[in-house]
């Protein structure tokens, strides 16, 4: 894995927020969206007060377009994706006052995928492939049924579920990972542009000993592969201090196969 800084993004690399798609779903899903391509977010409203965010967009956002659509005063958020020449009047967010995750993977396309993998991923893939499991496209009841014995809290369990039945059936696919008949695994992935992003995993404890993700990890390169994509984004990394602590040892997992990582450290904001 290698760590690099926000201007080496490859320029045809966009972020999901800032995808036709995944706004398409939260809209759907019951968020206010704003902003057109390159300078998307989304807003709420607390009584006489409304806050925005701006999520990894570069171009600047407009105040007077915010007020335009708000129609009240508030404070917006700015998590900026390659640019580093923030204009004067934003003010640097300090933690632990951050909403977002600090870094994000993602890993070039190939059919030569598993040379990126580090050595714990390349053993776990042939332990994977003596277990009996088997890997296919399946369903989203597949993944709700599954989800429901998966080794996090239920809270999670009840997120993951519905947050994959609400994404649209023709930009999302559904890997499910069985052992003797039993669902032990399953990732949702979601299709934009030219990339595949992660959008929500599990595993049961039989299916963390047979090594099932990593075995979902590979099917999910090769079905890119065929698609004919050239970016798989694995989401957000790292741990902030309000979040669970299996979000860590998720993240660690994910850079088991991550070609790059990119840190935003930097959010800013302003009254409007």
């Amino acid at each position: 894995m290698q760590l690099i800084d926000r201007w080496d993004i490859p320029s045809d690399f966009t972020d999901y927020w800032q995808s036709d798609e995944y706004v398409a779903y939260l809209e759907s899903a019951g968020m206010h969206m704003i902003g057109s391509v390159g300078s998307r977010g989304y807003w709420i409203t607390m009584k006489i007060f409304s806050f925005c965010k701006f999520v990894y967009a570069d171009e600047e956002p407009s105040l007077s377009y915010i007020r335009s659509v708000t129609r009240m005063h508030g404070l917006v958020y700015w998590t900026p994706f390659r640019r580093i020449n923030i204009p004067r009047g934003w003010n640097r967010v300090r933690r632990p006052f951050t909403t977002h995750c600090i870094s994000k993977g993602f890993s070039n396309v190939s059919s030569d995928y598993i040379h990126v993998w580090n050595q714990r991923a390349r053993r776990n893939i042939g332990r994977f492939f003596q277990s009996g499991c088997s890997v296919y496209e399946g369903a989203s009841e597949e993944f709700k049924k599954g989800c429901a014995l998966a080794t996090f809290k239920p809270s999670f369990q009840r997120h993951y579920a519905q947050k994959v039945s609400e994404i649209p059936s023709h930009i999302r696919s559904i890997f499910i990972c069985k052992k003797n008949d039993s669902i032990v695994g399953g990732l949702c992935v979601m299709r934009y542009a030219n990339t595949s992003v992660h959008i929500a995993s599990f595993l049961t404890k039989e299916g963390k000993n047979a090594n099932a993700g990593t075995g979902l990890i590979d099917y999910w390169n090769r079905h890119a592969y065929k698609e004919n994509l050239a970016y798989l984004h694995f989401g957000e990394l790292g741990r902030q201090k309000i979040d669970d602590r299996t979000w860590q040892g998720f993240s660690d997992f994910k850079r088991n196969f991550i070609e790059y990582e990119v840190h935003f450290d930097d959010e800013y904001w302003r009254f409007f």
